[in-house]
């Protein structure tokens, strides 16, 4: 399922409420979206070759336990991704005024 850059679909069952917008912190980490391990936001970041700005102004969404979902606009976490065991979906959309 492709989606442009300010939306993801998420499984419903593997998200718990709140979900929490912030900026990203040293240490965060996410399992981008087909791969198996996790990989740094920060080196995320860098691979997007952001500018200084970009990077300290970035933000993530993360679940109720604290897992980023999404480093919104770059990359989507694989624990979340919709699966042909898939029941209902759940559109999450960011303001462009966030990317």
């Amino acid at each position: 399922l492709k989606t442009p850059a300010d939306q993801i679909y998420v499984d419903e069952h593997s998200v718990m409420l709140p979900l929490k917008l912030r900026t990203w912190k040293q240490g965060d980490k996410i399992i981008p979206f087909g791969m198996k391990g996790q990989k740094l936001v920060s080196d995320i970041l860098i691979d997007q070759k952001l500018s200084v700005l970009a990077k300290e102004n970035q933000l993530v969404l993360t679940n109720a336990d604290g897992r980023i979902i999404w480093v919104l606009g770059l990359k989507f976490s694989e624990k979340f991704r919709v699966t042909s065991n898939t029941e209902n979906l759940v559109q999450i959309k960011a303001l462009n005024s966030l990317l």
